[in-house]
């Protein structure tokens, strides 16, 4: 299996007893914002067996530009 790279941009607020995570898949610009770390790791997720020219193998996962959220 050939190794592909991904890098990511991940920001993280906690507020009170709310936790809000944006992340930015820096390769193809898409991003999500989540209301919790598990809900962050499971959009990474999508990304890890998603060929880089397959965009169906991504799943629901927004295009570039577009916020996804899990509410």
């Amino acid at each position: 299996m050939p190794r592909r790279y991904s890098s990511f941009l991940l920001r993280c607020w906690v507020m009170d007893d709310e936790v809000r995570v944006e992340i930015q898949h820096m390769q193809s610009g898409r991003r999500a914002r989540e209301i919790s770390l598990p809900a962050a790791l499971k959009w990474l997720e999508g990304f890890a067996g998603a060929e880089p020219e397959d965009d169906e193998s991504v799943g629901a996962l927004p295009r570039s530009g577009e916020v996804y959220s899990s509410r």
